[in-house]
């Protein structure tokens, strides 16, 4: 499977916002759902386990669990990243019309225990997709070789989404 990787540029004439497809991304994969499948792709395509900074992306997933974009969310320091709940929700998921969606990041510390940040991010998100109908299906973090998936660790977090 092809997945396109998106970010957001300013248009030349009016300095407005616009989406733009930076690279097209191989997988062996159908589709990314499970925690494992998510992590090899981010560690072979996006090299997640070798970046000296935060990088968030979001991966936004049509209804057949198939990825239809790959969106760079934000990007931080060595211990942190400023992540928008609008960003994601409105200028990614709305905007590749998502029907559910996966967070995932970096800890280039390679300690993938979630800060609580991270646990208070991956709640907003939720909730935040479920107003707009859009299912948060994990949030992923990456370390090195390692990986912390909510989903496998707080089953809890995503049974009424």
């Amino acid at each position: 499977m092809i997945v396109k990787k998106f970010g957001i540029e300013l248009d030349e004439t009016d300095r407005v916002p616009k989406v733009v497809e930076e690279e097209m991304l191989q997988t062996s994969r159908q589709t990314l759902c499970e925690p494992e499948d998510v992590f090899l792709f981010c560690k072979n395509s996006l090299h997640l386990d070798r970046k000296a900074e935060e990088y968030v992306y979001l991966f936004c997933l049509n209804i057949r669990g198939k990825v239809i974009g790959i969106y760079e969310v934000a990007h931080g320091g060595v211990s942190t990243a400023q992540v928008s709940v609008r960003e994601i929700c409105v200028r990614a998921a709305l905007t590749a019309g998502a029907v559910t969606m996966i967070l995932i990041h970096n800890h280039p510390s390679t300690f993938v225990e979630p800060s609580a940040a991270d646990e208070a991010i991956t709640r907003r998100i939720r909730e935040a997709g479920a107003i707009i109908n859009i299912q948060l299906l994990d949030s992923i973090i990456i370390g090195g070789d390692n990986y912390y998936s909510f989903k496998e660790q707080h089953p809890e977090y995503f049974l009424n989404n």
